[in-house]
């Protein structure tokens, strides 16, 4: 009886695998759709505005993707000199979320360690953990 049983979970098992694999179901975490954003393109356009809201959109856009948003790194690192604050805040969290692939971005988000808004300095410490880079305590 029990063996029975165990064939019959085993058989099951097997034959929902053999359908997912036929049916090319992935699992519901590599359909996570802003891994497959198709406007990053746009987004980069986005960054070369003049338009400060269109920058500060795309950035925030950006963070989400994370390492796909790596072709935008040097466009990020250039915005951390303009003088609004929400768009600094937004290219350093995007620069953080792109983590290694913006190791050369490092220094420039380390300058925001000594900010006088402390929410920069936070954002900073935080995107340089996330790319991997310990400041040298100063």
């Amino acid at each position: 009886m029990i063996r029975s049983w165990v064939v019959l979970m085993f058989s099951s098992l097997v034959l929902v695998m053999l359908v997912m694999l036929t049916c090319g179901c992935q699992p519901a975490y590599s359909q996570d759709s802003h891994w497959d954003d198709p406007n990053l393109e746009r987004h980069l356009r986005q960054l070369e505005s003049s338009d400060d809201m269109d920058q500060l959109s795309s950035a925030a856009e950006l963070a989400g993707l994370g390492p796909r948003a790596a072709p935008a790194r040097k466009r990020l690192e250039q915005l951390l000199d303009n003088s609004n604050r929400v768009l600094q805040l937004e290219c350093l969290t995007a620069l953080g979320a792109i983590g290694p692939l913006a190791r050369e971005s490092a220094p420039a988000v380390a300058r925001f360690i000594n900010s006088d808004a402390a929410f920069l300095q936070i954002a900073a410490l935080d995107a340089l953990r996330q790319i991997g880079h310990v400041p040298a305590e100063q």
